[in-house]
């Protein structure tokens, strides 16, 4: 025996749930987006609803701000949000969705990861007095534009290092890369000594020679650190 066609309808919305989540993983300062469905208790989409939604974070790294429109009007039981932002890089970023009498939805964990490569920064300035001749230590992290800390700075590929500050280094002083235990900024080896050309007050270059001769050594790739 077969049953008369019967239907069966959408429930009252009772919840809100993440329809189109954030990626995974998204670059500081680039736009992304998401969208918020209100349901029933089972997940059907209930279309005729035409409230508000609000978005916010809940889980950050410290001082994370999100930016964008973080309200948004549902249209046929959806609510889309796009050119949301944030500046700072780190793991764990949660966003949380809300509207009145609708239970909460929040997103999976994703991560905002440090933008390109832009500079490298001076974390640990030479000594401000060496004897001549005996090696000295410096430290120089690579930053991308918003002063994250990039972990791959395969873009920089030039032979001039921005240190901020040359302090009293001067042409011919010889210097010691250390990659910190990371991995070795291309083709500089850990342990080995380099020397110093002076571009100005901020900007060095190294060369494998104590002469200076031949071409400035150009960083072609990795992470850690020159000391």
């Amino acid at each position: 025996a077969t049953t008369t066609p019967f239907q069966v309808t959408i429930g009252a919305p009772s919840q809100l749930t993440i329809h189109t989540p954030p990626p995974s993983s998204v670059n500081a300062g680039a736009p992304f987006g998401l969208t918020v469905a209100v349901t029933d208790p089972y997940g059907n989409v209930e279309s005729s609803y035409s409230g508000q939604v609000a978005i916010a974070i809940t889980s950050r790294p410290p001082g994370a701000v999100l930016s964008g429109t973080l309200t948004a009007t549902v249209n046929q039981g959806v609510a889309s949000f796009s050119g949301l932002s944030t500046t700072t890089a780190g793991p764990g970023y949660v966003i949380q969705a809300t509207s009145p009498s609708l239970a909460a939805a929040n997103t999976a964990p994703f991560t905002v990861a440090a933008a390109a490569p832009f500079k490298l920064a001076l974390v640990v300035p030479p000594p401000n007095s060496v004897e001549a001749g005996v090696g000295f230590g410096l430290s120089v992290v690579a930053e991308d534009v918003r002063f994250n800390p990039a972990t791959d700075i395969g873009g920089l590929l030039h032979d001039t290092i921005d240190i901020g500050y040359t302090g009293n280094l001067k042409n011919g002083d010889e210097v010691r890369y250390d990659n910190g235990g990371g991995v070795s900024v291309s083709p500089l080896v850990d342990g080995n000594l380099y020397y110093v050309n002076v571009v100005d007050g901020q900007h060095v270059k190294l060369y494998a020679d104590h002469s200076l001769s031949g071409s400035a050594i150009a960083l072609a790739g990795g992470s850690g650190e020159n000391q």
